[in-house]
């Protein structure tokens, strides 16, 4: 295994909230599908990723499409910009987006390598090491 199977890194999946999943060959299924959003939230759960989390946005554009503001009116937008962020290591995130190429063909993602940090437990200080 080499450095970059175990990097962590985060990926952003940037989608319309309207975009749903291929259609079913059963006509409720097709009718109560839901958005793809969704679908990859469960389906990075089930995969084991370490995180996944949906936001929706208020304004934005995606692939240079026309620019989505959600406050001008108080129906929700269907076309406002969605992002899905995941976060795991670096190959088991290709392999996801893999997996779901079928469902990602119109989005716009992102990969970006990041650190991962820990606290330690409140009330614990680090010993100081000073010349003195």
């Amino acid at each position: 295994m080499n450095e970059q199977d175990t990097q962590i890194g985060v990926l952003r999946i940037y989608l319309r909230s309207n975009d749903r999943a291929p259609r079913s060959s059963r006509w409720w299924k097709s009718w109560l599908r839901r958005e793809i959003s969704h679908q990859l939230v469960y389906a990075a759960h089930a995969d084991g990723l370490a995180m996944a989390v949906v936001r929706r946005s208020h304004l934005g554009f995606i692939n240079r499409g026309p620019i989505v503001d959600d406050a001008a009116t108080d129906i929700p937008n269907p076309n406002a910009v969605v992002l899905i962020e995941l976060a795991g290591k670096r190959d088991e995130l290709r392999a996801f987006v893999e997996r779901h190429r079928t469902q990602l063909i119109n989005s716009h993602i992102q990969f970006g390598l990041a650190e991962q940090w820990s606290l330690p437990p409140a009330g614990h200080q680090e010993e100081e090491t000073g010349s003195g």
